[in-house]
């Protein structure tokens, strides 16, 4: 029923919603659906309809035509929606409200179907409401919570995230906000984590430093964290093709191959110098170190042969010396 009385909804087994004048009983519109509905709400002055049908969308009809406004998709399932008392706003909760679940508020504007933000939220959710304008939203969670929102602002940040395609990158972060980056958040919850911050992270975990090392994995965490809250692929190390998820290992894997880069710069010295069998060994210890590692990255050509690249390298470094000097053997 709407709030002023004027119009009911109801739901029937034949997956039609009903609209009707709650004053007179005449039939007003019905809006057939084609699966059964799970819910259905009314904006106060009884002209826009609100339904969800247990998959994952939303959507908005004209009470008075049955015609449809919108449909709202979230990607996964719309477990509760709610529609405000004047009919600007749409509410939906997505998820099981587990702590392992989803639990996003979405917010929609009612006329144009268009999302207004995503509310993320750790922990299921309690309760949810609306002041009668929309502006505020309240919700509360498990977390022992609540929390305010204002709509005029959420807007404004969806706006500004249209526009811009990144978020801080580590520089900007610890420049103007003054804070390190295991502090990290994402200005616009659509963009990822710019990737200098992954890659000052790498460079952390390259360090011999114990405490640098602990800085790296700190980052990760962060990554990793802020990229499942809102949502999105968690890939600590985009340079691989398999995603990579442990910040521990990432960090280990990165400072072993810090470890056969050394190795390597050491052994393209030996090989230059003719000590090819030495220079071999230390090719191999940083294969050892890092299996997939290139022997010689200043070729395009990918060298893993240890003997092989030491044998390339002494033979350049003889002719460079024989196109300096202009002698022959």
């Amino acid at each position: 029923m709407s709030s002023n009385g004027k119009t009911a909804a109801t739901i029937h087994d034949d997956n039609i919603v009903r609209l009707w004048n709650a004053e007179t009983g005449e039939e007003i519109a019905k809006i057939p659906h084609g699966k059964e509905v799970d819910a259905v709400n009314l904006s106060s002055d009884g002209k826009t309809v609100a339904t969800i049908t247990g998959d994952s969308l939303a959507w908005l009809w004209n009470a008075e035509t049955g015609e449809e406004i919108a449909k709202l998709p979230h990607g996964q399932e719309v477990e509760t929606m709610l529609l405000s008392l004047d009919g600007k706003t749409v509410v939906t909760i997505t998820g099981d409200n587990t702590i392992t679940g989803d639990n996003t508020v979405w917010l929609w504007d009612a006329e144009t179907g268009k999302e207004i933000a995503k509310l993320t939220h750790e922990y299921p959710l309690n309760a949810i409401s609306l002041n009668f304008d929309s502006e505020t939203v309240v919700t509360a969670s498990l977390d022992n919570t609540v929390r305010i929102w204002k709509r005029s602002r959420l807007e404004l940040e969806s706006e500004i995230c249209e526009r811009v395609s990144r978020n801080l990158t580590a520089f900007e972060w610890s420049t103007y906000l003054k804070t390190d980056l295991k502090q990290y958040e994402l200005t616009c919850s659509t963009r990822l984590v710019h990737p200098s911050v992954l890659e000052q992270a790498r460079q952390y975990s390259r360090s011999e430093d114990k405490a640098d090392t602990q800085k790296a994995i700190a980052i990760y965490k962060r990554v990793k964290y802020l990229h499942r809250k809102h949502k999105h692929d968690v890939d600590l190390d985009p340079s691989t093709s398999e995603k990579e998820q442990d910040p521990k290992a990432v960090a280990r894997k990165h400072l072993q191959v810090a470890r056969a880069d050394s190795k390597i710069q050491e052994a393209a010295r030996l090989a230059a110098d003719g000590k090819i069998g030495e220079a071999a060994s230390l090719y191999k210890a940083a294969q050892e170190l890092s299996p997939d590692i290139d022997l010689d990255p200043n070729t395009e050509m990918k060298d893993s042969g240890a003997e092989a690249t030491a044998i390339k390298i002494a033979a350049e470094a003889k002719a460079a010396v024989l196109q300096k000097w202009g002698t022959h053997p």
